[in-house]
């Protein structure tokens, strides 16, 4: 899912519509430099706000939050719930 695409922007936007705020998950936040994260998880993190920024979206309506992958599905699930 890198870089943040307009997929993701529309996915933002469409939550916005429909909730006061969003909250924006950067998972496998502790990778970076390899082919499946190039990116660190500050690098993505600025793309994103770069990107609702350009789209007119107010930073106080989402919030971005870097998540560590936790390799077991059903307790990073949980993990993620307990975040938000």
């Amino acid at each position: 899912f890198q870089p943040f695409h307009l997929g993701h922007l529309q996915a933002v936007t469409y939550v916005l519509k429909n909730a006061p705020e969003a909250i924006v998950v950067i998972g496998s936040a502790q990778h970076s430099h390899t082919i499946e994260n190039p990116f660190t998880a500050g690098e993505r993190a600025m793309m994103i706000r770069l990107a609702l920024d350009e789209a007119g979206i107010d930073p106080s309506r989402y919030f971005i939050i870097p998540v560590s992958d936790l390799d077991i599905h059903g307790i990073w699930v949980s993990h993620i719930v307990s975040l938000v």
